[in-house]
């Protein structure tokens, strides 16, 4: 049987540590399918030699991800890289052998700013500890300078000496790369009070140094006086200049030789700490933080067996807050409309457990409490239903309704005549083939193994949906551990088992859930349910005989919103206002999109506005926002151009850029995620819609839901007819691989009525078109 997938890869086989390293496919097994030819469908895998020479898998795998970066301790060892479609065949040339290179040059990779529970922030009280990190490399043993400094950018007058608040010193750790300084925020605060300042706030950043050859002297530093600051060097009077900024200079070749100003470089800033003659090798800062006296200090996790406990709060809230119905406790009873078949022992538990935990998460108005407890009804019934885990018992014919794994073609969408259950699913789920016994933890694997945070193996079916909101998938679990391990000394990254068997805890993880998503401020005033349901996950929907779709999610839980328990916590008659919300005329529609995860939500809903806010993130950093105007038809101008994205052709009378809102959302992500994703070229775009949504000559494009754009390869948005693009990349099977690696990226982002020229080309409907010949199609139905 002839061979197909990866022949031939390649890529630098002696990589320096901590330099990211791109490898490429660079040739196919002949007899490979051009259709099969997808480079975002190919794992790459990583091995590490043991002592006996054979190679065994780090369990690192990246799916259509190239990109490597070996750590400071990898120079040890010999690695092998494999790249593949189905099975690694454990030789060259489809692999390569890689022996990584230490960093011969000392470097400060970044600083980043934690509690001191060791979880990060960027806003800290100014009565706790603040633990600096320096991540470096080739330094072990080596001393650094921290020095953390306010950011005092109001402030006019003040002698640049008054910034300097802290300094201290650390070894970098030679097992992990780390050097850790803490500093006491309080000196801050002392800081501002002396120049007679009490707003309670405090922005600051910190600066870690390394000096080559030189050690910081510290015999005359007295440790039992934190405030005491080493004087500067004596200046004699006969050679007195006029003031000027004194920088250490740098060492040449050094590192930071090659790094852009630094705030302590552009302010005119530095230490007086410091000797004459001293030369800098390396200098990073950490990002500007807030530190506030309204903030409450984290706790340290306490590693041994005793409970922690969570302090009463003062009374401050309430007096803020002015409603008294939402600090007053739940009670057995208000939850007895909610669940009336629960008995009054386990309602007794969710409204104990509510009431501890409600304002350290922030959960204490009536608000809260209502779209809480909408959400808990729905996922876990009239009874207060726990199950151990997420119930996976499916028949065959059902799980492609719920899982695209377990669909005939994966990447489509479900259809019960065309797109219904594959092998997998009567393998695994309930059919004659297994005496309609359902295989749940082989269902739980394959549907959430690599998703989620998961790592493959038993992650799918360890960290499956539990709790009050159903917590699924290793990261979600992860995230949550650290409220676990700081309120209740629970592991549930070992002890998952707990958020499904255990109450309490599955009622504290849910609303932590909710704390560590930022959705606790979005619920107070919001009636739209659906608003609350996307931060838990996207609706469920089933389907009848006649293929229509229904919700048991999200319809259901604004149900239970308006008709429940809306009333029983009285939102109506809450008091509650929201000092940062806006005006409810001058909020506007908004939605925020998640380049990394392929996904959006609308976070606010004003139906009086028609302006819509597009929030584009990665990785938690926004990269851009547009704010876009809806025009009668309820259409939206979107933006004809952008660093990756213009437009081509005549424009039609009235304009034919008009597209839906939530297609505005996912075209904006699909655009912006290409670049990650393996495409760094332009594309030029065509008709969406005209304004008043009339027929302009197509057959669709009349809902703002359809979008022409250029084949890859175009220069400029001119005619590019497949030939053409073709020619661009050499080869057809090149440009086709281009191009269905960008159609994958439009279907993650729900575009799903997809065309291209000629037949079979993946992520469409497979249909060839000649009205396609110069542009293909991306739909969203």
């Amino acid at each position: 049987m002839s061979k197909k997938g990866i022949y031939r890869i390649s890529g630098n086989t002696s990589p320096v540590v901590g330099k990211e390293m791109i490898y490429t496919i660079e040739e196919w097994y002949p007899d490979t399918p051009l259709l099969e030819r997808n480079p975002m469908n190919v794992t790459w895998e990583l091995f590490i030699k043991q002592k006996s020479g054979q190679f065994v898998s780090t369990s690192i795998k990246k799916k259509g991800i190239s990109h490597f970066t070996f750590g400071e301790k990898a120079w040890r060892y010999t690695y092998r890289l494999e790249a593949y479609l189905n099975h690694p065949e454990g030789k060259e040339p489809m692999s390569l052998i890689i022996n990584p290179q230490p960093s011969k040059v000392p470097q400060i990779n970044k600083v980043e700013l934690h509690y001191i529970d060791d979880e990060k922030g960027n806003v800290f009280s100014f009565f706790e500890k603040l633990r600096a990190k320096a991540h470096c490399i080739n330094l072990a043993n080596e001393e650094l300078l921290f020095t953390l400094w306010e950011d005092d950018v109001k402030g006019k007058g003040h002698d640049p000496k008054n910034l300097l608040v802290e300094t201290a010193k650390a070894k970098v750790n030679p097992k992990n790369g780390l050097a850790v300084a803490e500093f006491m925020l309080t000196k801050g605060l002392m800081t501002k009070a002396m120049r007679g300042e009490h707003d309670g706030q405090l922005e600051f950043y910190v600066t870690v140094e390394y000096y080559k050859n030189k050690k910081h002297d510290s015999e005359n530093v007295n440790v039992q006086n934190p405030l005491y600051k080493v004087p500067p060097p004596i200046k004699h009077e006969s050679r007195q200049k006029p003031k000027e900024t004194q920088h250490p200079a740098k060492a040449q070749g050094s590192p930071a030789t090659q790094k852009p100003k630094s705030k302590k470089e552009e302010k005119g800033i530095w230490d007086t700490m410091l000797d004459k003659g001293k030369e800098l090798w390396d200098v990073a800062e950490s990002k500007i933080a807030t530190a506030t006296k309204d903030k409450e200090p984290a706790k340290k996790v306490d590693k041994t067996n005793k409970p922690v406990l969570v302090e009463k709060p003062d009374e401050v809230d309430k007096k803020k807050n002015g409603c008294p119905n939402c600090e007053k406790d739940i009670t057995a009873e208000d939850l007895q409309s909610i669940f009336p078949k629960a008995d009054a022992s386990k309602r007794k538990i969710v409204a104990d457990t509510y009431n501890k935990y409600m304002r350290a998460l922030n959960m204490n108005t009536c608000w809260n409490k209502a779209h809480f407890f909408a959400q808990a009804k729905v996922e876990s019934g009239d009874s207060l239903s726990l199950k151990k885990g997420e119930n996976l018992d499916y028949a065959a014919e059902a799980l492609p309704q719920k899982f695209s794994k377990f669909r005939i073609h994966t990447n489509q969408k479900y259809n019960a005549i065309t797109n219904g259950p594959n092998d997998l699913a009567f393998k695994y789920g309930r059919s004659k083939q297994n005496n309609f016994k359902a295989d749940q933890k082989m269902i739980a694997n394959i549907a959430y193994g690599e998703r989620l945070g998961n790592k493959g193996g038993d992650d799918g079916w360890n960290y499956r949906g539990r709790g009050m909101v159903q917590l699924t998938g290793r990261k979600n679990y992860t995230s949550i551990n650290t409220y676990t391990l700081k309120y209740l000394n629970v592991n549930i990254l070992e002890e998952f088992e707990k958020v499904g068997t255990d109450i309490d805890i599955a009622v504290f993880t849910s609303l932590a859930y909710f704390h560590f998503l930022g959705a606790t401020s979005k619920m107070i005033g919001e009636e739209n349910e659906d608003i609350i349901s996307s931060f838990v996950g996207n609706d469920v929907f089933i389907f009848d005989e006649k293929g229509n779709e229904e919700s048991v999610n999200h319809v259901p839980k604004q149900k239970a919103f308006d008709n429940i328990t809306s009333k029983v916590f009285k939102v109506k008659e809450c008091t509650y206002k929201n000092k940062n919300s806006k005006n409810d005329k001058e909020k506007k529609n908004e939605y925020d999109i998640y380049i990394d995860s392929f996904s959006y939500k609308k976070i606010n809903i004003n139906k009086e506005s028609d302006q819509y806010v597009y929030n584009i993130y990665n990785a938690n950093k926004i990269l851009k926002t547009y704010t876009l105007e809806m025009n009668n038809h309820n259409l939206l101008p979107f933006p004809e151009n952008s660093s990756n994205w213009g437009r081509f052709g005549a424009r039609d009378k009235g304009g034919d850029n008009w597209i839906e809102e939530k297609v505005c959302a996912a075209l904006l992500g699909f655009f912006y995620s290409l670049p990650s994703n393996g495409y760094s070229g332009i594309l030029y775009f065509n008709d969406i819609s005209a304004n008043d949504g009339r027929n302009i000559g197509h057959k669709g494009h009349v809902k703002g839901n359809d979008i022409d754009i250029r084949y890859p390869g175009s220069s400029n948005g001119g005619v590019t007819t497949w030939r053409e693009a073709m020619k661009a990349y050499g080869t057809e099977q090149k440009f086709v691989s281009v191009l269905e690696n960008i159609l994958q990226i439009a279907l993650k982002w729900g575009f799903n009525k997809n065309y291209a020229y000629k037949k079979g080309i993946l992520n469409t409907t497979g249909v060839a078109t000649k009205i396609h010949q110069d542009h293909f199609h991306l739909g969203l139905r």
